[in-house]
């Protein structure tokens, strides 16, 4: 007890070192691709609801909305299917306007052809990226029939082409889904990314990022506008480039029925939820990370750093966001000299932290590594 303290009470004492904490953020915060002919601004929008993407819409002469218009069928879609906050940005204005806003996670192609979104879904979902991009299937896909199906036996379908996905890079970061949807008393189709989008929000708000979107209803009387057997099914979930379907099922109960990235190089990556998971870990850890930035890279350092990820990843074990039965089959933490660093590293200022996560059965660990220069000590 140091000597100023001469009798009993209560002393104050401020701690000039900074803490660290890790807080998760939002996972399923999309922005809608679109071609700046359905609402008034070309910038980057935020739209909390319904009723603020409403105020954006462009009308006629006598005040009415296009009900057939792609984006707003896309955005009625998103929110019929339990989408919140989002995003609205003109195509070609993409790469820089999503760049710089780090609570998007979510890129939505909300009916633009693939072809259209170009180097911006490169650059957005690229290495070292955490944006992922939910895309749509062509609007006719082959070897399937429209309903009401042409014949009455599903199982005389033709093979699906394989040119269905031959416009659709291979990634890690991205997923595609068809077909594109009906809507009652509507002419014109629903993107289905619009309506995947709404699903994925709806997944993490009520189970978690880490919950595969699928097996999950559409809503808004939304139905696939092509049907398909469990054989054609096959041949786009097998595909290099996995198709993820909307299928129509006994009861009449329409579901989105797949959770397969484009990833066709690297197997820990081929589910959605896997991906997003390791994002938002990414994510949120470096962003935490920040505030370390001039600190000594010294042992005490080190040790608020591994104690910050500890509780943060201790809490997605007890959601149920990683397998194991320990904490420790669950995740490991490596940070420091001989164990994720070396002295060059650290003479440099960098710190370096390994951090492994069991999210992909069995028992398999991915590392990630989160590199930080926070100055020479």
């Amino acid at each position: 007890m140091p000597d100023e303290y001469k009798y009993p009470g209560v002393y104050i004492e401020e701690d000039a070192t900074p803490g660290l904490s890790i807080s998760s953020s939002a996972t399923a915060v999309p922005v809608f691709a679109h071609d700046g002919s359905e609402v008034v601004s070309d910038k980057l929008e935020r739209i909390d609801s319904w009723l603020d993407f409403l105020g954006l819409v462009i009308t006629d002469s006598n005040g009415r909305v296009n009900l057939e218009g792609t984006l707003y069928l896309s955005m009625e879609a998103y929110f019929q299917c339990g989408g919140g906050r989002a995003y609205l940005c003109q195509t070609v204005f993409l790469e820089k306007h999503v760049s710089t806003n780090d609570e998007i996670t979510l890129l939505v192609s909300a009916g633009v052809p693939i072809g259209d979104l170009g180097s911006a879904l490169t650059e957005l979902t690229g290495a070292g990226k955490t944006v992922f991009a939910i895309l749509d299937s062509i609007p006719e896909l082959t070897g399937v029939p429209a309903v009401p199906p042409a014949k009455s036996k599903v199982d005389e379908e033709p093979e699906p082409a394989p040119g269905d996905m031959d416009a659709y890079p291979a990634s890690n970061n991205a997923a595609v889904y068809g077909p594109w949807l009906n809507k009652p008393g509507r002419n014109a189709k629903v993107p289905p990314s619009a309506a995947a989008a709404g699903l994925f929000a709806k997944t993490d708000r009520e189970r978690g990022v880490w919950k595969a979107p699928a097996n999950v209803a559409l809503a808004g009387g939304l139905t696939p506008s092509q049907r398909f057997s469990e054989r054609v099914h096959g041949d786009y979930n097998a595909n290099a480039k996995p198709l993820n379907l909307f299928r129509t099922f006994a009861g009449g109960s329409s579901l989105l029925w797949g959770a397969r990235t484009l990833s066709n190089n690297a197997p820990h990556w081929r589910y959605v939820p896997v991906r997003r998971l390791f994002d938002t870990v990414e994510r949120d850890i470096s962003r935490a990370m920040e505030g370390m930035m001039f600190e000594p890279n010294n042992q005490p350092t080190w040790e608020k750093v591994k104690a910050a990820a500890y509780n943060y990843l201790f809490d997605l074990w007890k959601q149920g966001a990683l397998l194991g039965t320990k904490p420790e089959q669950a995740f490991f933490i490596n940070i420091g000299k001989g164990l994720s660093m070396t002295q060059a590293q650290i003479n440099a200022g960098e710190l370096v932290v390994e951090i492994g996560l069991n999210a992909v059965r069995p028992v398999e660990f991915i590392i990630l590594k989160f590199t930080q220069n926070i100055g020479a000590p």
